[in-house]
């Protein structure tokens, strides 16, 4: 079983370690401090032993959970660093001459911005026929959901405080 998969598992047991799992390689050395960190507490080696110990075992998941939080400071470390390349490319771009690349960002938004409402105007005043309705729909999601979503999270910076969010959400 790959660190990665192991690490969800174990986020059953600490599901702040969630928020971590970005899908790139910093993600995997985050797993696999999440997987050291249940070995070390369960004693176990494979990771069908850990999974098993902690589903067993309630004291070695409060445990896990604690030594988790213990190490939460070094994930976050990685967990920004990830975050970080995306605002290191955006600071080059601004330091460019070439205006197009400088605003390439803001035009980019501005598009798909355009786009969305068009849709939305469209699917509003011109209503697609019964067979294009669910499809309608769809796309309907993915442009609210996704795209205005994504959109609204880089220009206010929301992907640390909707972790936080998450994190606190799943605690309750």
């Amino acid at each position: 079983m790959d660190p990665v998969s192991l690490a969800l598992g174990l986020a059953q047991f600490a599901p702040g370690i969630i928020k971590y799992f970005t899908g790139s390689e910093k993600a995997v050395n985050v797993a696999e401090q999440v997987v050291g960190i249940a070995q070390t507490v369960t004693g176990s080696k494979s990771p069908e032993d850990v999974l098993a110990a902690l589903k067993v075992n309630t004291e070695l998941a409060a445990q896990f959970q604690q030594k988790v939080l213990e190490a939460d400071t070094d994930l976050q470390k990685a967990y920004l660093q990830d975050v970080q390349s995306a605002r290191a490319m955006q600071i080059a771009a601004l330091g460019q001459d070439d205006l197009f690349s400088k605003r390439f960002v803001y035009y980019l938004a501005a598009a798909w911005s355009l786009f969305a409402m068009a849709y939305f105007s469209c699917v509003t005043f011109w209503p697609p026929s019964a067979a294009g309705q669910r499809i309608a729909d769809t796309i309907l999601g993915v442009l609210i959901s996704t795209v205005l979503g994504t959109i609204l999270a880089y220009f206010y910076g929301s992907t640390k405080n909707s972790a936080e969010k998450t994190r606190l959400i799943a605690q309750k």
